[in-house]
């Protein structure tokens, strides 16, 4: 038996699926109105239509079942070594300007200490 809760109490799930047959039997007749505005919903033309469309095949790409996943499968690619003499290259101009710089300001100190300041524009 199977339970329904409802803000009226606990009702059976058959009962309640009976009440809905009837209410469906018993469906009020529509005016042409509500049947116009149905057929323009329903209605593939439009520019809403055409956005529904664009949007739907963008996300159809990400719709994950058997015959997505299947695709993929057959369709990997093989993994190419990525380019690494770019960082390595970038790396190596680093390290030698560092060492070009170290080895510039060790000749301004040494230059600095051995002849007394002259030129340099330090002493006052």
């Amino acid at each position: 038996m199977k339970l329904l809760m409802s803000p009226k109490g606990v009702q059976d799930f058959h009962a309640v699926q009976e009440h809905y047959q009837t209410l469906m039997e018993q469906a009020v007749p529509t005016s042409p109105e509500v049947g116009k505005i149905v057929a323009e919903v329903q209605s593939p033309t439009g520019k809403g239509a055409e956005l529904f469309a664009k949007r739907k095949k963008r996300m159809d790409k990400f719709i994950v079942d058997e015959t997505t996943v299947q695709k993929a499968q057959t369709t990997t690619r093989t993994p190419q070594p990525q380019p690494q003499p770019v960082v390595t290259d970038d790396l190596n101009m680093k390290k030698s300007a560092v060492e070009q710089r170290n080895r510039q300001q060790q000749q301004i100190m040494v230059s600095a200490g051995g002849s007394g300041g002259g030129g340099g524009g330090g002493g006052v």
